[in-house]
This record gives structure tokens, sequence and C-alpha cells, in this order.
């Protein structure tokens, strides 16, 4: 190779009369370094042959571009082009090389146009970020790990809650169905059986009975009317028994008081769920999923 000259104090100077300096100053350099034209590679310094793995023989007989991974030749020579031409361009960019022995580097390019030599020149620093890169791709690809995890993690809570809603929708259908069943296969019977003359000790078990069993529904009524805690136990109740289909009539005999009484509850019931000057039916209404609690 051919050092260039560098002028020294107006006059252009033989680079090679202070050889053994500009070895030091450049050879020591952390980065590589080079200079090309468009005809080829006019200098370079240990660390971009330690870089690139080409001795400074093979670097004398290629290209300005030949190391750039063809992928990458056609951008990298139109930014060196249009440097040249002194168009705007980034002074920095990153790129892949392909070193001697076939490895693909990434490289990170800062350049400049230098105006010491015969025809146009570009004096161009690299630095092997091949490392630094992978470390990236290894982070974006633990980011997208992450992210699939995160999203999966999602869908599991959603599901996980979705089944939650519907175990407790499941506990109250449960609660429900004890209540109707107690309230309508039991206590007409131990209300009955309350009307009927008997032994003392059997008048005291009818009363523990019925007290026993008010004691065991009673917790369900808060849970069953949790969407309209307004409603009373006794409204709950009968609420329960107009969503089953049963009549005033037949609901006033199970409950032992007068059809007044439970239309009385039916009108109370309809303004505690808003019903009172809308043309619904309180029994349809009372049946739509989560319809009176």
């Amino acid at each position: 190779m051919q050092s260039p000259d560098r002028p020294i104090d107006g006059k252009k100077v033989p680079l090679k009369e202070s050889e053994s300096l500009f070895r030091a100053l450049v050879d020591y350099s952390l980065s590589g370094i080079l200079i090309t034209t468009a005809n080829g590679i006019l200098f370079t310094n240990q660390t971009f042959e330690k870089i690139t793995g080409y001795t400074p023989e093979d670097i004398r007989n290629m290209g300005p571009y030949e190391m750039v991974h063809p992928e990458e030749r056609e951008r990298v020579e139109k930014i060196a082009v249009a440097r040249l031409k002194k168009e705007k361009v980034r002074e920095y960019y990153e790129t892949r090389w392909i070193r001697k022995d076939k490895r693909v580097i990434w490289i990170e390019v800062r350049a400049t146009v230098v105006e010491d030599f015969e025809e146009p020149a570009t004096l161009i620093n690299v630095v092997d970020i091949t490392e630094r890169k992978k470390a990236e791709e290894s982070l974006q690809k633990r980011e997208a790990e992450l992210e699939v995890q995160s999203r999966k993690l999602e869908e599991t809570n959603t599901a996980l809650r979705v089944l939650l809603d519907q175990r407790k929708e499941d506990k109250i259908e449960l609660q429900r169905n004890i209540l109707f069943n107690v309230e309508n296969l039991i206590m007409p019977f131990v209300e009955n059986l309350e009307k009927v003359s008997l032994e003392s000790r059997h008048t005291a078990y009818v009363k523990i009975i019925k007290s026993n069993l008010y004691d065991i529904i009673s917790p369900f009524y808060r849970e069953v009317s949790t969407k309209h805690s307004s409603l009373t136990p006794k409204q709950v109740q009968i609420a329960n028994l107009i969503k089953e289909g049963k009549t005033t009539k037949e609901i006033a005999e199970i409950m032992c008081v007068s059809k007044a009484a439970i239309d009385f509850h039916r009108d109370k019931i309809r303004r505690k769920l808003g019903l009172n000057n809308k043309k619904v039916n309180l029994r349809s209404y009372l049946s739509l999923p989560g319809g009176g609690g």
C-alpha cells in the first residue's frame, strides 16, 4: 500500500517520513481505521485487521465494499457515494460485514470525507459491536417471551375470574334451590303441624325443627338477595316463589297469610326493583339472569 500524504505547515509531505509516529497513533486506536476511495482501500490500521481477520496483503487487493455483507452492500455504497457528493448523510450507522473466516459481524461505522488526497477519499472508523448486538437481540427475545408469558398469564387470570364468577353463580343457584325446597316442600308441613293440637313435647319439637330450618336458610337470604339488598327476607322468599311460577293464592297458602298481604309485598318488590311504573311482568323479570337476586 502507498502511504497517503498529509499537509504540514501548508506543504504536502510524504507520510512515510513520519511513519513511525503515524503507526504509533493509529495502530493502538481502540477502533479500526481505514481510508478508502472509489478505487479501493488506501490504508488500514492493526485494529481494523484484527476486527476483519484480513491481512494487509488481503486488503490491498479488495474493493472498498467487498467486506460488507451482500445484503447491506447497496445501502452502504449509496451512503458512501452521497457523502462524497457532500450530500447530507448520517455520520454514524450500523451494518454487517463478513470476516475472512466467513463469520458475520456487526460493525458501527463513523465516516467523514477528507480532502488531503488526489481523489475524493473517506476516513472511516469502525467498531465491532457484535457482542452488543447479540445482547440486544437476546434482550429483545427475552422481552418478547415475557410479553407472551404476560398475555398467557392475563388469559389465565381472565379464565379464573370467569370460573370464579361461575362458581359464585352456581353457589347462589344452589342456595336458591335449597331455599325453594325448604320453603315449599318442608315449611308448609311444619306450619300445618303448628296448627294441629299436639302434645306439648311434640309442639316443642315442631318449634325446634322450624327454628333450626330458619337458622339453616337465613344466611342464604343474604347471599341470594345481594343484587337487591333492599328486599327483606320475606320479600326475597316471595320473589323466589313468584319466579317459580306460584300464584298469589298459592303463595298466600304456603306462607299462611292473606292474598292481600302477598299483593302488598308484590307491590313493594316492584317498587324496590324499579318496576312500579313499567309494564313488565314481575315473574319474567325475576327469571332474567341476575333478575331479582
